[in-house]
């Protein structure tokens, strides 16, 4: 995993965080998180992609879940990344390490 940590990078809470990528819809994203058998992994795509949805929606996003749906632009699908296990994230020419 290639985190990129300078002294630019901004430390964030996880609330400041969803409302930031909430506004994202359409642009490019970069994320470094854990992966639920523990590995790191880093994933590059866009935000709000509708295109390839069954029916048109989202079904994972509920209020009691966590989750950031991003299209990976590498591997062409969507993927659920766990928000409480995001470790930076890469938009609009600026890091953000996200603290607790």
């Amino acid at each position: 995993m290639n985190t990129v940590v300078s002294s630019q990078a901004k430390s964030v809470n996880r609330v400041f965080l969803m409302g930031f990528l909430a506004k994202q819809a359409g642009k490019f994203v970069s994320v470094d998180f854990v992966k639920q058998d523990g590995s790191s992994r880093s994933l590059n795509g866009r935000l709000g992609v509708k295109k390839f949805l069954k029916g048109g929606h989202n079904t994972t996003m509920t209020p009691a879940r966590s989750y950031l749906t991003v299209y990976d632009m590498k591997h062409k699908g969507y993927r659920n990344v766990d928000m409480s296990t995001v470790n930076t994230v890469r938009a609009q020419g600026a890091v953000f390490n996200v603290v607790d």
